[in-house]
């Protein structure tokens, strides 16, 4: 069995490949930070520390910069690792504001199902017991 050796053609062909998946995956995490920011705008992503010079010497002033004041112009200019970052800190946000958590649907059994794990109880029951056991 021989193997196609890849040439540059193959090799700009998922080059290009990947980048577009890469730019639809950015943009997808875009969507999703503005979608969270609109949805919860008093989230605080992070305090910036501001020096205000005073006469008497200085004095530092925080702000909290919250999702709220994020706009596309904004976003456009973050990277996409600081998006992830800031839907984590919206995410945690959420889970601590919504303690219930549901992270599996449980359907219930279907008819087969439950026929298989009578037959497997029934399997464990009539398992014979070896020579050894008396």
């Amino acid at each position: 069995m021989t193997t196609k050796r890849m040439k540059a053609n193959d090799y700009r062909i998922e080059y290009d490949s990947l980048n577009d998946s890469l730019a639809i995956l950015e943009k997808r995490i875009e969507m999703r930070f503005l979608t969270l920011c609109k949805q919860y705008p008093d989230v605080c992503l992070y305090r910036k520390s501001n020096i205000n010079p005073m006469a008497d010497g200085r004095v530092f002033i925080s702000v909290d910069v919250t999702a709220g004041s994020f706009t596309h112009k904004h976003v456009a200019a973050l990277d996409t690792n600081a998006m992830i970052r800031f839907i984590g800190v919206i995410e945690k946000y959420i889970a601590d504001k919504h303690p219930h958590k549901q992270t599996s649907i449980e359907f219930p059994e279907t008819q087969h199902e439950k026929l298989m794990n009578i037959a497997k109880g029934i399997q464990a029951i009539n398992i014979p017991k070896s020579k050894h056991h008396v």
